[in-house]
């Protein structure tokens, strides 16, 4: 029987399914599906140890995390920690590209890692220790106003392919370069997602997911997260009944856009 998926975010409420090719080492996942207080870290089912100024938006993947550039912070302290190697991947919808602005950033400040806009460079730049660019993808890529996908993996050693960091945009591969240098890390190292430490480098924009694997994850499987702007969600759990709604775990039933449901077919 061919798999069914879902073909766009899912409710608030569908877990994720561990048997996913996707979801193979998967250490931390915001989903921005809430649409009301403050994202849930699914993995560690944490919320953050700190929020300010965070509020909701839209982009066309649907719900989405809003940050405005000058005071939205999130920090969470309970995410697992990532040993020589990681993966990271990301959705998202710059409003400007003016100022510097983080994706998201693993602390301690400038010894571990860290995804952000850098108008030094006028690159979308992974760092490592010492907060030096490992790994670049030029800013006339990107448009402001529009969502792209994003991802990186980390060996954990070396500098030229197979080993190294590499980074993705919708799903291809951009660059080869040194990796991060800065882990292992403990698992007390705070994640800030939108900002630099609390303090700076605040996005702004949407963002529609992030994820982080403790391992570096193969090519053909970073490709396939990244060349849809929805294939991240085929490893939510996906409803075995259909009716006049779907039966969330959480929230009961949830009407779907079209009587038939046929969205939710692959």
């Amino acid at each position: 029987m061919k798999r069914r998926y879902w073909p766009s975010k899912p409710p608030v409420g569908w877990q994720i399914d561990w048997s996913h090719p996707f979801a193979q080492g998967l250490v931390a996942f915001w989903a921005f599906n809430e649409g009301s207080g403050i994202p849930l870290e699914l993995v560690s089912r944490s919320l953050p140890s700190a929020s300010a100024n965070f509020s909701w938006g839209v982009s066309t993947a649907g719900l989405a995390g809003s940050f405005n550039g000058s005071s939205t912070n999130l920090t969470y302290t309970r995410v697992a920690s990532t040993t020589s190697t990681l993966s990271l991947a990301g959705s998202c919808t710059f409003n400007t590209f003016s100022a510097g602005q983080m994706l998201i950033e693993r602390t301690p400040v400038n010894t571990v890692w860290e995804v952000l806009y850098s108008p030094t460079s006028s690159t979308l730049a992974y760092r490592g220790a010492s907060a030096s660019n490992r790994n670049q993808i030029p800013v006339s890529l990107l448009t402001a106003g529009q969502r792209f996908s994003w991802g990186v993996t980390d060996t954990g050693t070396g500098s030229t392919p197979p080993n190294g960091s590499t980074m993705y945009l919708n799903g291809v591969q951009q660059s080869n370069g040194a990796a991060g240098g800065g882990l292992p890390v403990s698992s007390s190292a705070a994640i800030y997602v939108g900002n630099y430490d609390g303090s700076g480098y605040f996005f702004n924009g949407t963002q529609d997911y992030i994820s982080m694997w403790k391992y570096a994850l193969p090519a053909a499987t970073m490709q396939a997260i990244g060349s849809s702007p929805n294939a991240i969600w085929q490893m939510f759990q996906f409803p075995k009944r259909f009716g006049k709604g779907l039966k969330s775990p959480l929230l009961g039933y949830v009407r779907s856009n079209r009587p038939d449901n046929r969205q939710f077919w692959s």
